[in-house]
């Protein structure tokens, strides 16, 4: 996941399908268990981070872009 403002990503973190942080820059919000339970529930039924928002440390972001398996983009809100 990424935030992204001005057009420049700010933020990124990679998390594994099992839900695990595999890396993230310094400045990424700490993912909360039921976030990325979330995260995980994507991949078993795409669309629903669009529908609903990605919650990363308590803060909402509004999904930009979802490439199926592979990433997901999101600006917070």
């Amino acid at each position: 996941m990424s935030s992204y403002e001005d057009k420049a990503y700010q933020a990124a973190a990679i998390i594994g399908q099992d839900g695990k942080v595999w890396a993230q820059t310094s400045n990424f919000p700490q993912v909360k268990v039921e976030e990325r339970i979330e995260i995980m529930r994507e991949f078993d039924e795409p669309g629903t981070l669009t529908t609903m928002g990605l919650y990363l440390g308590g803060t909402k972001y509004v999904v930009i872009g979802v490439e199926p398996d592979d990433v997901t983009r999101a600006w917070k809100v």
